[in-house]
């Protein structure tokens, strides 16, 4: 059975590559460009993995994910977050670190490196 990844990038371009790319690798996709509703979203789909930008407008990847702590069935749902802005982005990712299981997030940097994503998703699902 192929693993569920739920991808939610604003950019249409990074949304594209990272949904080619695991789509490549055998995983079944959805993607959304953005995460106002992301709890119906990965309460209908649920994946095994999220993989996020951190920044979009209106809900942003630290907001989303603080939603889904808050949910006890979505919670577990481990996350990698993209991000274009490595040291800003990543200070941001980690205020939400703070207060989960750090083994169950990652964050890694845009341009999108293929390998380095589809090695974070196989340690975060194994």
């Amino acid at each position: 059975m192929k693993k569920k990844i739920f991808i939610v990038d604003d950019d249409p371009t990074s949304l594209k590559a990272v949904e080619g790319v695991l789509t490549l690798h055998g995983y079944e996709v959805q993607a959304s460009s953005h995460a106002q509703d992301i709890e119906n979203k990965v309460r209908a789909f649920a994946p095994q993995l999220i993989v996020m930008d951190l920044m979009m407008p209106n809900v942003d990847g630290n907001q989303a994910v603080q939603r889904l702590q808050k949910n006890p069935v979505l919670n577990e749902i481990p996350v990698v977050f993209l991000t274009s802005l490595q040291t800003k982005d990543e200070e941001r990712g980690l205020e939400v670190e703070i207060n989960v299981d750090n083994r169950s997030y990652r964050t890694l940097t845009k341009p999108l490196d293929a390998k380095a994503l589809v090695a974070a998703i196989r340690e975060l699902t194994a």
